[in-house]
């Protein structure tokens, strides 16, 4: 796979065929999907990725049978090809043209030869320049295996404090307990970890409540809402944290028991009322029922901004909601295509226009809005020109 430019240079992708799947990912050519490439480079560029994978696209996947050993090689680098064919209107010429360069640059045949020779020493002791996460090296603890081999190995010393209470539990049978003011920063969903704590708390090891919360975690994770309920409120008879009334707020929540979140928000965002994420979900749940403005000091952060214009129209409060607008809000965590932006500049125009005229919002008032208050580029991340 290549991006090249108008000179036909740029940048090439090429794999041995295991990897089949090769995908170029831009945010189409609409005014958000520009916006997109232009909000996450540098100014007068555009960005732009090309991947690629087992499958043939993202959609799929492989499963990987055990005891298997997949293996491929990449490169990666500069290519320079025919811009008139590369540019031109015959894509067979144009991939051809592609084809020839690459193959004068690195020959297919070379690529493969040097996989075959990795062989000869993919399985040697390599050199240990720094450790990544030591989550493998705990599954292999606990499934007590050996590494994959010396030259992918697991090494105990990649074990650090985020792994070290899943390692007691795995070595003392006994989940330690963790400082309830303090987020948890790890969590395990096989169900092997589960039935170890499952285990541990039957016989009466570890009865506090981060062995509940995080035994809420793996039940919920394993399809058993019940029964994660139940783990949260032991957890929450045992030490009340944001953290379990936070996961009951979100299982009510999904059980369409709004009453009871709002409950459970309202009480976890109380005791940590500086966890901007956690306040920003009590505000989503919170606008089901038209609450109060949100605390005063969250109340400038874009996100809780955004939902108090969310909440503004609610109330028909167009006042607000334009001041709101003209502030020119940014979002540091938008999502790909979220049109929450460019949705309340819509709706704030249309339910206005709507208000004033005493008359429902119809095609008529939406056609107006297309054509009189066109979405600017400041708020417009759609992925499509309609909201």
């Amino acid at each position: 796979m290549s991006a090249l430019d108008g000179d036909g240079r740029g940048y090439v992708q090429v794999s041995t065929q295991r990897l089949l799947g090769r995908k170029l990912f831009l945010w189409g050519m609409g005014a958000g999907g520009r916006k997109w490439q232009q909000w996450l480079t540098e100014p007068g560029h555009a960005h732009l990725e090309i991947q690629a994978g087992l499958a043939r696209t993202q959609m799929q996947h492989v499963p990987m049978p055990a005891h298997t050993d997949w293996q491929w090689l990449e490169g990666y680098g500069y290519l320079q090809a025919d811009p008139v064919r590369v540019h031109g209107q015959d894509w067979t010429a144009a991939t051809g043209a592609v084809e020839e360069s690459l193959e004068a640059l690195l020959p297919r045949a070379r690529l493969e030869a040097d996989l075959e020779a990795a062989q000869s020493w993919v399985d040697a002791e390599p050199e240990i320049m720094q450790h990544g996460a030591g989550w493998g090296a705990l599954e292999a603890q606990r499934a007590q295996t050996a590494a994959a081999g010396k030259g992918r190995p697991f090494a105990a010393a990649s074990l650090g404090p985020l792994q070290a209470p899943w390692l007691a539990l795995l070595e003392d049978g006994v989940l330690p307990e963790a400082d309830p003011q303090q987020e948890p920063t790890t969590y395990m969903a096989q169900p092997q970890w589960r039935q170890l704590l499952e285990d541990a708390l039957a016989a009466g090891r570890g009865h506090h409540w981060y062995s509940w919360y995080q035994l809420g975690v793996l039940r919920y994770a394993g399809g058993d809402y019940g029964g994660a309920r139940e783990a949260w409120e032991t957890s929450g008879a045992c030490c009340d944290t944001a953290w379990s009334r936070r996961n009951l707020a979100v299982l009510a929540r999904e059980e369409n028991r709004i009453d009871e979140a709002v409950q459970q928000y309202r009480q976890a965002t109380s005791l940590r009322p500086d966890l901007l994420p956690l306040v920003w979900e009590c505000g989503q749940c919170l606008l089901e029922t038209l609450p109060s403005a949100t605390r005063q000091t969250t109340r400038q952060t874009t996100r809780i901004r955004l939902l108090e214009g969310r909440a503004a129209m609610v109330v028909h409060d167009f006042a607000r909601v334009g001041r709101l607008l003209q502030e020119r809000l940014v979002i540091d965590d938008l999502r790909e295509g979220e049109r929450s932006l460019s949705g309340l500049w819509v709706e704030y125009h249309e339910q206005r226009l709507a208000h004033e005229a005493g008359v429902p919002v119809d095609d008529d008032i939406r056609a107006r809005v297309k054509e009189e208050f066109p979405v600017p580029a400041h708020v417009d991340f759609r992925m499509q020109a309609e909201v």
